[in-house]
């Protein structure tokens, strides 16, 4: 993710937001918006009837879907699938069983990192080369989480729909 160039979608700012609802807890939706965190909430609320509580209004973020794509990366072995909705049936796949504090220090590392403007828009907002490798790769590393929020996997990936014209 971090290595591709910024796609038009990426160059937006806006904001990444993490909230829950009751009944689901230990577990955060991430995601991100050009609204704000509160008026997305809200937006989620009446799609899905949930009444969501906010974790903590986040900070305007520059490539903002660029940055909810790293998080989502650094913290994919602890994302949850919500399969078919309550409010609305849909599969959101936004859900991570995970401390707060520790996905606000996700958050923190990607988004400080952003802010040093490491893409060129002269190359096509391809990463700079200037970029030193070794500094690189120790970013991509992610940072410790607790054994319990690795051990705990109630909710499962949504299956394949098969094929009902197909025959074995």
């Amino acid at each position: 993710r971090l290595t591709k160039p910024l796609t038009e979608t990426e160059l937006k700012s806006g904001y990444i937001y993490m909230y829950w609802f009751k009944g689901n807890f230990g577990y955060l939706k991430i995601g991100y918006t050009t609204v704000n965190s509160t008026q997305r909430q809200k937006m989620w609320q009446r799609q899905c009837r949930h009444p969501a509580t906010s974790v903590e209004d986040l900070f305007l973020v520059p490539h903002v879907a660029r940055v909810e794509k790293l998080i989502h990366a650094e913290l994919k072995d602890l994302r949850r699938w919500e399969m078919e909705c309550r409010g609305c049936g849909r599969n959101h796949k936004e859900w991570f069983y995970v401390q707060s504090s520790h996905a606000k220090d996700v958050f923190t590392k990607w988004a400080e990192w952003i802010k040093t403007e490491p893409y060129d828009e002269e190359t096509g907002w391809n990463l700079k080369t200037t970029l030193d490798q070794d500094k690189i790769e120790d970013l991509c590393e992610p940072l410790e989480t607790s054994g319990a929020e690795r051990q705990r996997r109630p909710l499962a990936r949504p299956k394949r729909k098969s094929n009902p014209r197909r025959r074995s």
